[in-house]
């Protein structure tokens, strides 16, 4: 008997500002992950070198700003783009885990809309941890809300569905 694969759900969305020479970093480490992403989008809104080259050349679909329109509009331009079930943002410059998508597919259930994991900030040359992000699980199951609301979240550790993202 063959065991059956569950085919990837999350895209993974770039929104990229003068970020060729980040990229290849980025795509070594997705390359790198346990587990594979549905489909990997960059929105280049730098038009200032050669982002839009280096993503071609890294094999991610490109979409390419005809003037500089800022983050907010590259996200809901890369949401807009996707056509998976969850979305993940992630910044050009920063890793991204090996097991990231290890831990949130298994959460990516019927009634979630965003999974957020635990994060660190590391400096890029030293690699020494600047900021770490967690999450209690205690205080998640006595006060989500507020628990929320008193840790700061970034994007690049929240996956979301697409249908709640609008």
């Amino acid at each position: 008997m063959i065991a059956s694969v569950q085919p990837a759900r999350v895209s993974l969305l770039i929104p990229a500002y003068n970020a060729a020479s980040f990229l290849p970093r980025l795509a070594q480490s997705v390359t790198s992950m346990h587990g594979s992403f549905a489909r990997i989008i960059c929105y280049d809104d730098g038009l200032d070198d050669e982002t839009a080259r280096v993503s071609e050349s890294l094999g991610f679909d490109t979409i390419v700003a005809t003037e500089n329109r800022g983050a907010i509009y590259a996200r809901n331009r890369l949401a807009e783009e996707s056509n998976t079930e969850f979305i993940h943002f992630h910044d050009a410059d920063d890793l991204i885990h090996e097991d990231f998508l290890t831990f949130v597919e298994p959460k990516l259930v019927d009634t979630a809309d965003v999974v957020s994991c635990d994060g660190d900030w590391l400096d890029d040359g030293s690699r020494t941890v600047c900021l770490r992000w967690r999450f209690s699980e205690r205080d998640m199951a006595c006060n989500s809300l507020r628990t929320l609301l008193r840790t700061p979240l970034g994007l690049n550790q929240s996956t979301i569905r697409r249908s709640a993202f609008f």
